[in-house]
């Protein structure tokens, strides 16, 4: 869990330096709009992904310890203490801890695959706040402009012509 906060905080470090979330407060965008708006957004998938790998690892520790018989108790479901129970009958009646043995491995296997999916589904919603970026973008540079700020205006440029490109992609 600490790697997982770090992995958020890290995250949320960098896209607080973007050159967006900066146009973004010129714009004048309160601290809740940029939460909801751009950090929490572009920080939900990675942060998803982390949370497939932990409960990826939660099912094979208890699986694994429930079949050295450390686990849950045995008159409880799980899938470590059904194979365990099957290794008795493995030579008569081998479906009994093949089939468990493939579910797990499926489960645990199949999960990067369901993320992934989820992933390409949320990110395709995260390409129509692209427009709402480069919107808050064009503001500032609208300010910059009647400023005379004039790196401002290149830096914002650069960030436009950045979300344009990640939005043809």
């Amino acid at each position: 869990l600490p790697r997982a906060i770090r992995l958020q905080r890290s995250l949320a470090l960098g896209l607080k330096s973007r050159a967006y979330m900066d146009a973004a407060r010129m714009a004048g965008a309160g601290t809740w709009w940029l939460l909801l708006k751009h950090l929490i957004p572009n920080t939900v998938a990675p942060m998803v992904v982390v949370a497939s790998i932990y409960a990826a690892n939660a099912i094979l520790v208890e699986a694994s310890l429930s079949f050295l018989g450390l686990g849950i108790i045995p008159p409880q479901p799980s899938w470590g203490n059904i194979i365990r129970e099957g290794q008795r009958y493995l030579l008569d009646a081998w479906w009994i801890s093949t089939f468990p043995g493939l579910v797990l491995l499926v489960v645990l296997a199949g999960g990067p695959y369901l993320i992934a999916t989820t992933q390409q589904a949320y990110l395709a919603t995260l390409t129509s706040s692209l427009t709402d970026q480069s919107t808050v973008v064009a503001r500032a540079m609208a300010r910059a402009l009647q400023r005379g700020d004039r790196d401002a205006i290149l830096r914002y440029m650069d960030d436009l012509e950045a979300t344009r490109t990640t939005r043809r992609r």
